[in-house]
């Protein structure tokens, strides 16, 4: 019976030193990888979202807040329309530097 509670024992120890272990590597890669980059720590990374591309909820608002849309006029491209309102031309079935048929979507640009 004794050299089974000397075997637990060095189980127990075993894994709160592997803990331990892993715990010190993981602080110690926190602040490496925090001092090491320019633009800030890459801790947590996988979660944020890359400002290049769209989101869904992001197109969501551009399209009900910034966006309209202007009759054609039968004349002026829509590149033209929209820029008399200080807006930009989004092409959705149509190209914005040619006359066509299709109503106007223009969205204002925010910063």
């Amino acid at each position: 019976m004794v050299s089974f509670e000397k075997r637990e024992k060095r189980e127990v120890l075993f894994i709160v030193l592997s803990v331990l272990l892993v715990a010190v590597v993981g602080l110690v890669l926190t602040k490496t990888v925090e001092h090491k980059t320019s633009s800030g720590a890459l801790v947590g990374q996988a979660v944020t979202l890359d400002s290049d591309y769209p989101t869904d909820i992001g197109m969501f608002y551009v399209l009900e807040n910034l966006c309209f849309i202007e009759e054609y006029d039968g004349v002026t491209s829509c590149d033209a329309i929209c820029d008399s309102y200080g807006a930009y031309c989004l092409p959705l079935e149509q190209n914005c530097d040619e006359v066509s048929t299709f109503d106007c979507s223009c969205c204002t640009y925010e910063e």
